[in-house]
């Protein structure tokens, strides 16, 4: 039986990220991987460009982390992402900030933030150990160690280590791998696992309409989620969004689809989020009151695009001929209502496996935050998706894997 120092369980980004800082010390380390590659999953992020990281303090950081951020404290203030920046600019790897705080390898390659890990681990002499599954840990009182079960080539192979770091990922996009069995053996060890949901994915949506504006983006608009019962707000986001054929996403669908979930949940989608219900009606008047012979449909289209301004026209009743100085008061409020709210009925998400990540996994009471180690498992460590934190788009995830 091997008995390195450290052994790590699963080669995607906090399990390379683990490793490349395992192997500064004096322990042996060793890190196994399902697949045969490491960073399946981050071949994925940004459109296959990686995401890496994001702009911003600790605290901008910490922010993204709807309210459980303050968990990742110690973690970002001594691994944030001028830690990362520095380590692939050392890597030979050109890092660039796009407008928007995401940071992307300059080359727009995913592989190559990848391939930088690996190739620090080879020449750490720490190569990763591929197409081994690990299927069972087991924690040995007596000799304080963890004993380690694993398949490679249909031959079953057995490790031992004290310190362990559990970083296999969360069950979403199976495909790469993640398929949630690091969360069954965490829980085979004691530890509470949270229900996982899906999260960052698209929202399926009720309403008909939406479906003819499959491809529409809007650049700058408002989504808030609403309890219909308490007609309290749950969560609001603004930015951009694209309609599917299913329903909506991009950055500000993904970002509130981790509350989607469950029953008595209504959205609301305002179209111009720099207007309310009274200012639009007034602007609105005005703009017609200035060109009354135009028609309505033409007034929208100057803020809207086209497919969506005729949508709303048909929720008003209102000819698509007519023109301005004729709408009637109704047909004015009813556009006003659907400009800053339009209603949006969320339809279940489905699977966990839909999502870029999981809402749920490893409770984090069962962690001590400065370190990432269990609480009542000594030499335990998790990390990564299994955790249960789940941050919005643009970075935050892969940086809080890497810390």
């Amino acid at each position: 039986m091997k008995k390195p120092g450290i052994i790590i369980i699963g080669g995607g980004a906090a399990g390379l990220a683990a490793a490349v800082e395992a192997t500064k010390g004096p322990f042996g380390t060793l890190l196994l991987e399902k697949n045969a590659h490491c960073g399946k999953k981050m071949l994925l992020t940004g459109g296959g460009r990686c995401n890496f990281s994001h702009s911003g303090t600790t605290r901008d950081l910490i922010s993204a982390f709807h309210g459980q951020g303050k968990f990742l404290y110690s973690s970002l203030s001594r691994y944030g992402s001028d830690h990362y920046i520095a380590f692939l600019r050392d890597s030979g790897v050109a890092v660039k900030c796009e407008d928007d705080g995401r940071y992307f390898p300059q080359n727009n390659r995913a592989a190559t933030v990848r391939d930088a890990f690996i190739q620090a681990l080879k020449q750490a002499g720490c190569p990763p150990l591929c197409q081994y599954e690990v299927r069972a840990i087991e924690h040995q009182s007596e000799s304080k160690l963890y004993k380690i079960t694993a398949v490679h080539n249909h031959e079953t192979h057995h490790f031992s280590a004290p310190t362990v770091i559990l970083a296999a990922g969360a069950p979403c996009y199976k495909h790469t791998g993640s398929d949630g069995h690091g969360l069954t053996m965490a829980a085979e060890l004691g530890l509470t696992i949270t229900s996982i949901k899906p999260a960052l994915t698209a929202i399926p949506i009720k309403e008909n309409w939406v479906k003819y504006l499959s491809g529409v983006t809007l650049s700058d608009c408002r989504l808030s989620i609403w309890d219909s019962r308490t007609k309290k707000q749950i969560a609001v986001e603004r930015g951009e969004l694209l309609f599917t054929h299913r329903g909506i996403s991009g950055p500000v669908a993904l970002n509130q689809s981790r509350w989607c979930d469950g029953p008595h949940l209504t959205l609301q989608l305002n179209l111009l989020p720099n207007y309310h219900f009274e200012t639009y009606m007034i602007d609105f008047k005005k703009q017609i009151e200035k060109r009354p012979k135009i028609t309505v449909l033409r007034h929208l289209q100057q803020r809207l695009p086209a497919s969506l301004a005729r949508i709303i026209l048909s929720t008003a009743d209102c000819p698509e001929s007519l023109q301005g100085a004729h709408l009637s008061r109704d047909m004015l409020r009813t556009i006003a209502q659907f400009v800053t709210a339009a209603p949006l009925t969320p339809l279940p998400l489905g699977s966990p496996n839909r999502g870029m990540t999981c809402r749920g996994g490893i409770a984090l009471k069962n962690m001590t935050a400065h370190s990432l180690m269990t609480k009542n498992l000594p030499g335990l460590f998790c990390a990564g998706d299994m955790l249960d934190l789940d941050g919005k788009t643009g970075g935050y995830n892969l940086q809080a894997a890497y810390a």
